[in-house]
């Protein structure tokens, strides 16, 4: 359910951004399409495997994931790093370009607020990768379904590194993107994922 509602608010972001009425704005949120797809594909992923491990879909059940599932669990955590929009990762990218095309203008509001309700909503969701996970969990040994996930989770590494590159290979459209790990976009991030993190606890 976390997931599902959380494809809502990243739907209005692009549409928002779709909308911006600027390139740097329109382009953000059809980088954001792709990421959005890559992100949230993994995220259900390993979701499903984590709950078929766990046999339950309440988080509050579930702990310790990187230890009992070490592949999963570092690639649903870049996931959550993409979706999050952490500096390196491919959401980043893409709510930089959003941002930009959106300064000065109202719904740089909504942004921010969109931004803080997925990291407070992810910041509890990633609880369940730490901890000590019940002794009748079985690792996954599923080459196949750790392989997927692993390669899904490095293109969202990759997505945001080579983000200018990306963007320029999806779209034909080349921005300099170095303000994405900028001081004020790091800055920015980390008030937010403090603020998140906060409201959670």
């Amino acid at each position: 359910l976390i997931l599902a509602y959380h494809t809502v608010s990243q739907v209005g972001l692009i549409v928002l951004g779709l909308n911006g009425g600027t390139p740097y704005a329109f382009w953000g949120g059809m980088y954001h399409i792709i990421n959005h797809a890559l992100f949230k594909g993994l995220l259900f992923l390993t979701a499903g495997v984590i709950i078929d491990e766990y046999g339950t879909r309440n988080y509050s059940q579930i702990r310790g994931v990187f230890r009992r599932m070490p592949w999963i669990g570092i690639a649903g955590f870049a996931g959550v790093l993409g979706i999050t929009g952490t500096p390196l990762f491919n959401g980043s990218i893409s709510k930089y370009l959003i941002q930009n095309g959106l300064q000065g203008n109202f719904a740089e509001i909504g942004m921010f607020i969109v931004n803080l309700g997925t990291v407070l909503s992810f910041v509890k969701y990633s609880t369940m990768f730490f901890g000590k996970a019940p002794d009748h969990i079985k690792p996954v040994k599923d080459r196949y379904i750790n392989g997927v996930s692993m390669v899904m989770g490095l293109a969202i590494l990759a997505g945001g590194i080579f983000g200018a590159q990306a963007v320029m290979i999806f779209f034909g459209q080349s921005y300099n993107l170095a303000g994405a790990l900028g001081a004020e976009k790091l800055i920015m991030f980390t008030i937010t994922l403090a603020i998140g993190i906060f409201l959670y606890f």
